[in-house]
């Protein structure tokens, strides 16, 4: 791989550059085309406005040999440059050239994440891409360690992404947290009335009495009940006002919002009608959140009431027990195996420094109040000195790194009761609670010495809850 430097853009050129790359590198995006560019500019250049979201790129410290029109060097040339002349009230001028040798990129976010009951800092990779011409050459995984290593100096001790290839993140210690369950349902199995014990039903208004339209106006609205959720639910990001994207379509996804008796928003639905030939429309839910009973019902009378013009609904849940709320759990397209859902992967998380994580990170966390002290090895070939092996004591649940590094190595037998061996990948879904250790050590993913400690081990990393995230970045 050829020597390259990487920066945050912060240029005009720089910005260009991304452009460019960035079409091509997603061919089948709506920005493939060079008649999209100006808008997508135009996206990148709000970027820079905002403290949360920052580009970087991997440039080539040797451009002599591209050729003007090369990709990644590549040269508008015209006058007025076609990239910008179409934006209006670019701040990026129509003279200005994107910069030469940029062969790789990302977008870094910073994130809130309710883990455990305590909001903490979530590092978030989006937005990768590789020049066309670049390819293969391992400035991927470049980008990823540089990545992680801002991260690290950032104290945002945890990562994570929504994977375009997992597989290929696997491979770099990312480990898969909790699956969505994909519905397609028919309107007449969302029931409409709850069912209380001795089969009392309580029957709620009308969604046409409940139920009001919400637009970028209630954007404020919208974030207060989306955070409220978050800090009930373990795994949730909480979205910020200039992250709201639900309006940013022209209006083809419509949001629908339940308020209290206290006029506060405790609901919202964002869904949009998808034409299915001439069979009418399917409605596909974009966002549910809600945060009360009444809100949540509300919401599914709405959705009950469109069976009229509508044939199936499809939602997407990481809620595991979605199903036994209808009346019929089975899908509209199953056959007589019944099937209720089909499962998707979702987020994925890697521990991006392993010491921190206990020392600091997950200072206030209670380990099921065991008493153990336990060397944990984890594999790493990707950052190996970001996650080296320590021994850590757990004291009533709390945690403290006694060693880590070469210090294990010292008298480890005589101050360790037990030593786990995990990669990095299955360490890091266990640590957030997307999986007990029991199952990977039942996968062959982990394993525990002595057996007879597996129990406890399991324990200390066990979670009421699996971690839920709907917010995509």
């Amino acid at each position: 791989m050829a020597e390259v430097e990487f920066r945050q853009i912060e240029s005009d050129a720089d910005v260009l550059a991304v452009a460019r790359t960035s079409s091509l590198a997603y061919p089948t995006g709506e920005f493939y085309s060079d008649a999209t560019l100006p808008k997508l500019v135009k996206i990148l250049v709000d970027r820079r406005k905002n403290s949360d979201k920052r580009l970087y790129g991997l440039f080539l410290k040797n451009v002599a040999h591209f050729e003007p029109g090369q990709v990644g060097a590549v040269v508008i040339g015209a006058k007025p440059n076609p990239i910008t002349s179409e934006i209006e009230h670019s701040e990026v001028q129509p003279s200005v050239e994107p910069s030469g040798g940029l062969v790789a990129h990302f977008l870094h976010r910073d994130f809130s994440v309710n883990l455990f009951g305590v909001e903490r800092t979530l590092g978030g990779l989006a937005f990768v891409g590789v020049d066309l011409l670049h390819k293969k050459r391992g400035y991927a995984k470049t980008l990823v360690t540089q990545w992680l290593k801002l991260c690290d100096n950032q104290g945002q001790y945890l990562a994570a992404l929504w994977p375009f290839r997992p597989d290929f993140y696997t491979k770099m210690g990312f480990g898969v947290s909790s699956p969505f369950y994909d519905y397609t349902i028919t309107p007449s199995v969302i029931p409409t009335t709850r069912r209380f014990a001795g089969n009392l039903k309580h029957k709620g208004a009308a969604s046409f009495d409940v139920l009001r339209h919400l637009t970028v106006a209630q954007i404020s609205e919208i974030t207060e009940c989306q955070k409220r959720c978050a800090s009930a639910t373990h795994g949730m990001l909480a979205v910020e006002e200039q992250n709201v994207s639900l309006f940013n379509d022209n209006g083809i996804t419509r949001v629908l919002g339940f308020r209290d008796s206290e006029k506060v928003l405790r609901g919202y639905i964002a869904f949009k009608f998808v034409k299915v030939d001439h069979v009418g429309s399917d409605l596909n839910v974009v966002e549910l959140i809600y945060e009360t009973t009444e809100a949540l019902y509300a919401i599914l009378q709405f959705l009950r009431q469109q069976d009229d013009q509508v044939r199936f609904i499809k939602i997407k849940s990481q809620d595991t027990d979605f199903f036994r709320l209808l009346e019929d759990p089975r899908g509209a397209n199953s056959s007589q195996q019944h099937v209720a859902s089909s499962q998707s992967v979702g987020m994925m998380y890697k521990v991006v420094n392993i010491v921190k994580l206990f020392s600091e990170y997950f200072i206030d966390r209670d380990f099921n109040g065991v008493d153990l002290t336990v060397l944990i090895r984890v594999q790493d070939t990707l950052t190996p000195e970001m996650n080296p092996e320590i021994v850590v004591s757990f004291v009533k649940g709390h945690a403290t790194v006694v060693k880590s590094g070469s210090e294990t190595t010292v008298n480890a037998n005589e101050t360790t009761e037990a030593t786990l061996d995990i990669g990095i990948a299955e360490f890091s879904t266990l640590v957030v609670g997307a999986i007990d250790l029991k199952t990977l050590i039942k996968y062959g993913k982990a394993i525990v010495v002595p057996a007879d400690k597996e129990r406890v081990v399991t324990k200390a990393f066990w979670s009421e809850d699996l971690p839920k995230n709907s917010f995509h970045f």
